[in-house]
């Protein structure tokens, strides 16, 4: 293993992504619960959600290709369900390993920010007010940011949009609630267990 991608407790990540609120979310997250720091190396895809990426397989797999010069010890692919369950195995089928940096493919149902809508308490510290009780669980919200997170934005803040930022103080404030998390949301519980892998690797 070179010792350049985990350099004591800290891990060296890609994370492929293709806005800011994961950007700015999706490190800390994994921080949590891997329960070790990670250094993100962020790769900026230029076309969005499950379908694009495997109607272009090329291109998408120039993304994954290109965690191998990044030289880390693994790339996480990050994408919206859909609710098309096909297309994320399809997806899985067409994601490579590039060199010996595992590429993991995770699921936010519906997006990501159904996993940050499921702690109010962190939108409170963040923000001064919580977040109204949900109607429903959040993975039941076919757009949650429209839904949920734009509304609340734009009735307690200057903000239209949860940004890089934004995004990143919560999921910061998450760090003490990352089983209400996984109570909540199945596909947060997918992504902990796909990061096993990652696990492994780091033994």
């Amino acid at each position: 293993m070179d010792e350049t991608r985990v350099a004591g407790s800290e891990i060296r990540l890609g994370f492929l992504v293709d806005g800011g609120a994961d950007a700015g979310a999706l490190p800390v997250l994994t921080e949590h619960l891997l329960g070790r720091p990670v250094q993100p190396e962020f790769v900026q895809a230029r076309m969005r959600g499950c379908r694009q990426y495997v109607n272009d397989p090329k291109r998408y797999q120039g993304y994954v290709r290109s965690f191998q010069w990044r030289n880390v010890l693994g790339g996480l692919v990050i994408v919206d369900n859909e609710r098309d369950p096909d297309c994320v195995e399809a997806l899985r089928a067409i994601t490579t390993t590039a060199g010996d940096a595992h590429a993991v493919v995770a699921v936010a149902v519906e997006m990501l920010e159904a996993w940050l809508i499921s702690c109010p308490n962190a939108w409170r510290r963040v923000f001064g007010q919580p977040l109204p009780a949900l109607a429903k669980e959040p993975e039941q919200y076919h757009h949650p940011k429209n839904e949920v997170v734009v509304p609340f934005l734009l009735r307690h803040t200057a903000h239209q949009w949860l940004n890089e930022e934004l995004a990143f103080e919560l999921a910061v404030e998450m760090e003490g609630e990352i089983e209400t998390i996984k109570q909540h949301c199945p596909s947060f519980r997918q992504f902990d267990a796909a990061l096993d892998v990652l696990r492994r690797q780091t033994k």
